[in-house]
């Protein structure tokens, strides 16, 4: 009986957001490709993004058309900063859309690459950076007692 083994990886390879969706295809994960290059999916309520730009891969969690009103602005950013300050990585804005009056939240996580890496790395700071941003995300609306998701 033959044993097929994957071949052991020589060195860190490139990272690409074509390499990134095989992982997804290989854990099953559903996404869409964006017309960017990027790749959005839904994970735990919480919409993601996960893209490559000039050696930086990046995660981001998002949260568009807050419903709270404008004057909670405040009181949204401290939260936030504090938030920041207790967490171990990630970094959070929120910015008021002046198209509709609503705030948009957005975690994102960026790691350089340009070096390549491993595979298990990649799953590594995939996990890192997806966890991270959910986590962000449905602190936040929990805080403020909204849905991670629109209506």
């Amino acid at each position: 009986m033959a044993l097929w083994f994957k071949k052991a990886q020589q060195g860190p390879a490139e990272v690409t957001i074509d390499r990134i969706a095989d992982h997804f295809d290989e854990v099953e994960y559903n996404y869409d490709r964006q017309e960017s290059g990027a790749l959005s999916a839904i994970f735990d309520d919480v919409l993601l993004f996960v893209g490559i730009e000039d050696n930086w891969f990046r995660v981001t969690g998002v949260r568009w058309d807050i419903p709270l009103p404008v004057e909670r602005g405040e009181e949204m950013i401290g939260w936030l900063n504090s938030y920041m300050a207790e967490t171990r990585f990630g970094t959070g804005t929120i910015e008021l859309d002046e198209n509709n009056g609503r705030y948009d939240l957005s975690f994102a996580v960026v790691f350089t690459v340009a070096e390549g890496l491993y595979d298990d790395q990649l799953r590594d700071f995939l996990a890192a950076g997806m966890g991270c941003v959910i986590d962000g995300v449905k602190q936040f609306c929990e805080r403020f007692e909204i849905p991670t998701m629109e209506d």
